[in-house]
């Protein structure tokens, strides 16, 4: 069908083209001085310093509109001055465009000065014209005609000096009309002039943009001028990407509409339903009463009639581009334009007492379109305004066949519209619901332990506008293609990767909903590390959802940047592993003016799940904000993804639970080593143990053994301390028993703290009891498995304070032995079986700290 098409426009064009070449051009072209009541401009051809550097001088742009009664003309001049070769070739063809159906060109003058000297080259026998037909690619043929004229001889320095008329208007349009006048453009121009001449009793209506200078207005009997003149006006260069209605230069609008009501009240009786419709539509509407019960399903019946039996082609000649052809003659053609069809449906509607109105709304600018003064010129498109129960539905036929109920088909979602009809209300929201999500994309990818084998199921949803755009897609192209396009497009992201299945799809044509599922194996998706073959690492990006992400720039802008509004992604990323890892549950989001992201990651029975999702929330992203939103774009592409490694060496072999248990031997291993150390060390300070009070030693080798042991210490300075009491007499008791118990029997040890004839510091005889509690709940604590890793995070913080609390008694014991400083440092030495513990307990305390933290 598309290859029809593709004959039909070449074929309508042809002809076309034939029948204006054969033309005399003096049927639509005169040569004549402009009219009384333009202002010619006095061209100064000194150097435009301004100008600088640019390749050409723009000397004059000259705009001036007449209307008056029974008179409209555009008047239009520009003279340029070409600097390089590549400029002649831009400027030297002097070409313009204008409608045959109601206008006729006037050219003024085509001069080329040169040191001075003025040639004519006004030669209507040089000048080619054709049809131009700039929109046949979307079907749209307006008979638009373009005159072209590549000027011989001229040279880098001269000055091409071009003025012409275009004289009528459309019809359609009565007595309205509306221009634009530019204030500024992206190069410097030496003289710039915007001028309206219209009757002292026309009404208009002006609305100036981006600091667009008031006009000068002048009365001359029943004649009235708005004049904008400006000179030496500074180019500024505009970005790209702008949005809408974005008015980067100075813009002025000047309209006769004085609102959006008088424009639909205006289109009004060219867009009503004749009183007398054909035979057929009629039979058509009692088919559709007959079969389906509610005014929803009749209205779903009536657009699916005209989406599928009538061809968009639009013949928009003469008031054609205004005025929609008649119901009889549509279903007779078999084809229509946006107008045509629209009238049809609403005609088919109207049959079944179903409310509808056309509504005019801009493709281009959407929802901009609040922002301009009330116009004609700010829409391109007509869709249908239907009410059913209080509920507005926005309907275009001209999208072609559609899945969905009429709760669940892509809506035609403008912003804003104006109802074309006698009582029109002007503007109103033309803002349907969206779904969640238009696309949504599940990646499910399996490991395997034994081989690099990675395989993976692709399952993506489309949703009402994707979806029907995926369908089409289908029913052209055909599966087999769609089947390559995926496969290649995977094939491009996973090296080696290989089709595992046939794609499938199914369809909801009640949600509007299709899915496409295919199924790959990657041979080697694991990657081995090239310095170490033994680590393997796999690396999963959301690439659908990235691919969805609006482009990145670079540095700060002055005007906004045009994203697209309608953007709503879901992504999620499921990795089946078959080995049990430590992965945190995560979440984040980003909120702005011009989206929001939320990424979720999940980690149960060995499946770790990445969800990330966008929505679009504007059309654009502001200037001001710009920086700051494109850092968090790139930091969502750069920073999302699943990155995982496995070294495939002895402890990669083992299951958590069972490297805890070797940890945990590891630990008992060397706690008994260290015991049974400590214990045929004990004796070491038996020449001074009698002279010194219990066992004193420094803070810092306190601390650093008791750290880096896990508290392991803290038994051996409390065996220290039972054995002194046993040793001289104060207490009848085994060491060695009291010090394994020592949360329980600190409450007697530091009581026996304070009571020594020689005092300590006062303060410890009120601490002595609550830090025995707080050494004995402490412990306890560091025993717990929390739930959560909150909690846990909480117990490691509590057990590392548990190893630091027993200071207050250690410094207690230090006190007491304040004038016993000689066996102190005795005690506190640091010697080789001292930093033999340390070695020995480092790696523990390392790998404790480790997995405690990171």
């Amino acid at each position: 069908m598309q290859r029809l098409y593709a004959l039909l426009i070449c074929f309508v064009s042809m002809l076309w083209c034939t029948f204006c070449l054969a033309q005399d051009i003096r049927d639509y072209v005169e040569i004549a001085a402009p009219s009384a009541q333009i202002d010619i401009a006095v061209l100064d051809t000194s150097p435009f310093k301004l100008a600088g550097d640019d390749q050409v001088d723009y000397l004059i742009s000259d705009r001036q509109y007449i209307h008056l009664p029974g008179q409209r003309e555009s008047y239009f001049r520009l003279a340029t001055r070409p600097k390089t070769i590549s400029a002649v070739e831009q400027e030297a063809n002097v070409a313009l465009t204008f409608d045959p159906a109601f206008e006729r060109v006037i050219i003024h003058r085509i001069d080329v000065l040169r040191d001075g000297a003025r040639r004519e080259m006004l030669d209507l026998s040089k000048m080619d014209i054709f049809r131009a037909e700039t929109e046949r690619d979307r079907l749209i043929f307006n008979g638009t005609l373009q005159i072209s004229y590549p000027l011989p001889d001229v040279r880098p320095g001269d000055i091409i000096d071009f003025a012409y008329s275009i004289v009528g208007t459309n019809p359609a349009l009565g007595d309205h009309f509306s221009i634009s006048a530019p204030h500024r453009f992206d190069v410097p121009v030496r003289f710039m002039r915007n001028a309206l001449i219209s009757g002292s009793d026309t009404e208009v209506h002006i609305n100036g943009h981006n600091g667009a200078p008031l006009p000068d207005i002048q009365e001359t009997g029943a004649t009235r001028r708005h004049v904008w003149i400006q000179e030496d006006v500074a180019g500024r260069k505009s970005e790209n990407n702008r949005p809408p209605r974005d008015y980067f230069h100075p813009m002025t609008q000047v309209s006769t509409f004085g609102s959006w009501r008088d424009l639909g009240r205006h289109f009004a009786p060219v867009y009503a339903v004749p009183a007398s419709l054909p035979q057929e539509l009629k039979d058509i509407a009692a088919s559709i009463r007959s079969s389906q019960p509610s005014k929803q399903e009749q209205a779903r019946a009536a657009l699916d009639y005209v989406q599928t039996e009538i061809r968009y082609l639009g013949i928009e000649l003469g008031a054609g581009g205004y005025v929609p052809r008649q119901p009889a003659s549509v279903l007779r053609n078999r084809f229509g334009d946006c107008k045509d069809m629209v009238v049809l449906l609403n005609s088919l509607l109207g049959l079944l007492d179903i409310q509808a109105d056309p509504l005019l709304v801009s493709l281009s600018e959407r929802g901009a379109v609040k922002n301009s003064l009330p116009s004609h010129r700010v829409f391109d498109h007509v869709i249908s305004h239907v009410q059913i129960n209080g509920r507005s539905y926005f309907l275009d036929p001209t999208t072609g066949p559609q899945l969905g109920d009429l709760d669940n088909l892509q809506q035609g979602a403008f912003d804003y519209g104006v109802v074309i009809a006698d009582d029109s209300s002007g503007m109103i929201s033309a803002k349907p619901g969206q779904p969640a999500f238009y696309e949504i994309y599940r990646d499910t990818f399996r490991t395997s332990q034994d081989t690099d084998e990675v395989t993976f199921e692709n399952v993506s949803t489309y949703v009402q506008g994707s979806a029907d755009r995926m369908l089409d897609r289908i029913q052209t192209r055909g599966l087999e293609t769609i089947e390559t396009d995926f496969l290649h497009y995977f094939q491009d992201r996973f090296d080696g990767l290989e089709q595992a299945e046939a794609i499938s799809y199914t369809v909801d044509t009640q949600r509007a909903e299709l899915t496409i599922t295919s199924s790959y194996h990657i041979p080697n998706g694991w990657k081995r590390d090239e310095e170490d073959p033994d680590v393997r690492y796999l690396s999963i990006w959301p690439y659908d959802f990235l691919s969805s992400l609006p482009e990145s720039a670079q540095g700060a802008r002055q005007s906004d940047y045009a994203i697209d509004q309608f953007r709503r992604v879901k992504h999620e990323l499921k990795l089946h592993i078959d080995d049990d890892w430590e992965v945190w549950a995560s979440s984040n989001n980003k909120i702005n003016d011009a989206f929001r992201f939320d990424v979720e990651q999940t980690y149960y029975i060995r499946v770790l799940s990445q969800t990330l999702s966008y929505v679009s929330r504007s059309d654009r992203i502001e200037a001001d904000d710009f920086v700051h939103v494109m850092a968090e774009l790139e930091d969502i592409k750069d920073s999302y993804g699943v990155y995982i490694t496995q070294d495939d060496d002895f402890f990669s072999d083992l299951s958590e639970e069972d490297f805890e248990r070797l940890a945990l031997a590891y630990l008992i291993a060397l706690a008994l080593i260290s015991l049974c150390g400590a214990y045929l060390r004990r004796n070491v300070d038996a020449s001074w143990r009698k002279e010194q009070i219990f066992y004193p030693v420094s803070v810092f080798k306190f601390l650093l053994l008791n750290i880096v042991t896990l508290g392991i210490y803290y038994l051996f300075w409390a065996y220290k301390n039972w054995h002194w009491l046993h040793e001289t007499g104060r207490h009848n008791s085994k060491p060695l028993l009291y010090a394994l118990f020592a949360p329980i029997t600190n409450f007697w040890l530091f009581r026996k703290f304070t009571r020594e004839a020689v005092p300590g510091y006062a303060g410890f005889r009120k601490l002595a009891v609550p830090l025995a509690i707080l050494l004995i709940v402490a412990n306890a604590i560091s025993f717990t498995s929390p739930a959560s890793d909150a909690a846990n995070r909480i117990v490691v913080w509590i057990t590392f304070f548990s190893l630091i609390m027993p200071l207050p008694a250690v410094m207690q014991v230090l006190q007491l032995n304040r004038s016993n400083g000689k066996h102190v440092q005795l005690n506190s030495r640091l010697t080789l079986p001292v930093w033999g513990l340390v070695l020995i307990f480092l790696p523990l305390f390392i790998l404790y700290v480790i997995g405690s933290f990171v």
